[in-house]
């Protein structure tokens, strides 16, 4: 009997150690840590002795092109799994996409050990597409738990959509949950307020962690960009005058980039989790964004009557499909208002609007000759009355400056204070940051019914001087000559040599990814004594972030004013920034938007040496 319990029992342990041994697996659309891709869709992953299969699913727009790199790996334990093979493309190769924008494909690596938890995707290329901590167990730990609690209980308080008219001094306090190095050491911030979208950046620590103190001006939308996450945007509201903890979870973010690709009428929108004023409204905007709302239904053909009516429609679908929801009140009300400000600017970005319909479909060619759509006084009218003039709530939105401009709505029967005193607000505020805020300007704003439009400019002057003040340190004299030979005459003192000049801004991104790109060139690669380089922006920067960001780009810097950018512009045909001016020894100078490419930047420079 002994004999026969004892076999009983090595039988079971040996029943137990092979149920416990890692076996192969298959894991639909695994959850993951963080991505740097929003085109591209990790569908499934395949575990087994001989090989890890990963199935990808990517939308893009039709004849464009995707490559994945020779290069892709899998990163496990500190180890490296290449890639051996490929289905559907050719690894190093341009894929087209078809005309669905949808595909297809399966890469095979060597095989990773069974008992794999987590492991990486990488291109193993510069700014190539990643995965990080993606789950080979099919049981992933839950995004929330990384939350501290006190943090998810300020999200279930009481909604507060009340704007705060103040301008102050705040403490923003970040954290990237789950961190890892490759998320980057630095976020990229866009903070909007009710004139313009100022832009900052906060170095994140090896804890994922960084502090920004800044003035705000007024109820401010924040959006954040970890600079190695280029895909990843989150979005918070915070209020002035406040410490506010902002937590990033760029697995959440994952998420909703799942939804987005599963269903695109779908809008959804990534937050940050945070305390203080706004902490619950963020947690209901993204409650809101999983509401499904039809946009509108457009055909770049449309006249001005067809376009409104459908942006109308389109309005009083999504207003019932807020007023059907299980949200709170203070959700639906701040909804509302939302609402009634895209329709409005619909309206006011017409052309644009049926212009991207337009490139969607058919691209560039013959674009401005086909969209010809003009809006009527009285289709402008039929729309303004959705929002409120008098209705203070609407201080909340920094989109609302989105509807102004050169446009008069209260000639097409808007009405209140917002329509009349906003505009004015905003132009002065961009005097205020250029530091150029005149005394009929601040008369002007006393006179308004907010004291805040006077209090927000007099402090965004005092810190637009300080600002200029600091960037006057490097930047270069501009020549005094007349504006039409302003240009030649900056570049005139350098002949013999070759000079490239760079037109950049502070607030265009792909300047700003094009100057970390060349900066390294000038140590090595066109490390040169007979190469000048050469950097006009213009009064459109902003002066604070310039100041900051010129520190860090060896050569001479020139500011110019809108005429002199102007003329320079219509000289070379300038079609964008960052746009490029080659000029050689002799003294020529000639365009080249064909140096967005590095390696054509490189070549033209060697070649005019």
């Amino acid at each position: 009997m002994k004999k026969l319990i004892f076999a009983f029992a090595a039988l079971l342990v040996l029943l137990l150690a092979a149920c416990s041994k890692p076996q192969p697996r298959a894991i639909e659309t695994p959850a993951i840590a963080a991505t740097n891709c929003s085109n591209l869709n990790l569908t499934k992953v395949e575990l087994n002795d001989s090989a890890t299969v990963l199935s990808f699913h990517v939308k893009y727009r039709p004849g464009w092109w995707i490559r994945i790199a020779k290069e892709s790996k899998l990163l496990a334990d500190g180890k490296e799994y290449p890639v051996v093979s490929s289905e559907n493309l050719v690894l190093g190769e341009q894929f087209t996409m078809p005309e669905s924008g949808e595909a297809d494909f399966t890469l095979t690596f060597e095989p990773l050990p069974l008992e794999t938890t987590t492991f990486d995707f990488t291109e193993g290329v510069q700014d190539g597409w990643a995965f990080y901590g993606i789950d080979a167990t099919g049981k992933p730990v839950e995004n929330m738990a990384l939350l501290p609690k006190e943090i998810a209980k300020a999200a279930e308080g009481e909604i507060n959509a009340e704007p705060v008219l103040e301008a102050a001094p705040s403490e923003l306090r970040f954290h990237m949950l789950g961190y890892r190095p490759e998320y980057g050491n630095k976020l990229n911030l866009f903070l909007g307020n009710l004139a313009d979208t100022e832009m900052a950046s906060v170095a994140i620590d090896e804890n994922g962690e960084g502090t920004l103190s800044t003035t705000l001006y007024g109820t401010t939308e924040l959006t954040i960009m970890p600079e190695g996450l280029s895909a990843l945007r989150a979005n918070a509201i915070i209020a002035p005058g406040e410490t506010t903890d902002i937590y990033i979870s760029p697995a959440i973010f994952s998420d909703f980039v799942e939804m987005i690709r599963d269903n695109n009428a779908v809008r959804h929108t990534p937050y940050a989790y945070t305390n203080g004023r706004y902490a619950a409204l963020n947690k209901a905007k993204a409650e809101l964004n999983k509401i499904e709302i039809e946009p509108a239904d457009l055909d770049w053909r449309m006249n001005g009557e067809e376009y409104t009516a459908a942006q109308i429609n389109a309005r009083e679908k999504a207003l019932a499909a807020i007023n059907a929801s299980d949200l709170p009140e203070a959700a639906k009300t701040y909804a509302t208002r939302a609402l009634n400000i895209e329709t409005v600017s619909a309206l006011k970005g017409a052309w644009g609007n049926l212009a991207n319909k337009y490139y969607s479909e058919n691209g560039m060619e013959g674009l401005r000759d086909s969209v010809k759509i003009e809006i009527a006084p009285e289709q402008y009218a039929s729309v303004a009355g959705f929002i409120d003039g008098d209705d203070n709530a609407y201080l909340m939105y920094p989109e609302l400056i989105s509807i102004f401009g050169e446009f008069n709505w209260t000639d097409h029967g808007a009405k209140g204070a917002l329509f009349t005193e906003l505009p004015v607000y905003a132009k002065a505020y961009q005097s205020a940051k250029a530091a150029k805020l005149s005394d009929s300007e601040t008369a002007a704003l006393e006179a308004l019914s907010q004291p805040f439009y006077a209090q927000a400019a007099k402090l965004r002057q005092a810190e637009g001087q300080k600002a200029f003040e600091e960037a006057q340190k490097s930047i270069a004299e501009n020549p005094e000559v007349s504006d039409e030979y302003l240009f030649d005459a900056i570049v005139a003192p350098h002949k013999g040599k070759v000079v490239l000049v760079d037109l950049w801004n502070t607030w265009c991104g792909p300047c700003r990814r094009a100057l970390k790109a060349n900066e390294p060139l000038k140590t090595g690669e066109l490390a040169n004594d007979d190469i000048v380089w050469i950097y006009i922006a213009d009064e459109s920067s902003d002066l604070s972030q310039y100041a900051e960001m010129i520190k860090d780009i060896k050569g001479e810097h020139h500011m110019v004013n809108a005429d002199q950018i102007a003329i320079i512009r219509n000289r070379f045909g300038v079609d964008g920034i960052p746009y490029y001016i080659l000029v050689d020894r002799e003294g020529k100078a000639q365009g080249h938007p064909d140096f967005r490419d590095h390696a054509k930047l490189v070549e033209g420079i060697k070649a005019a040496l």
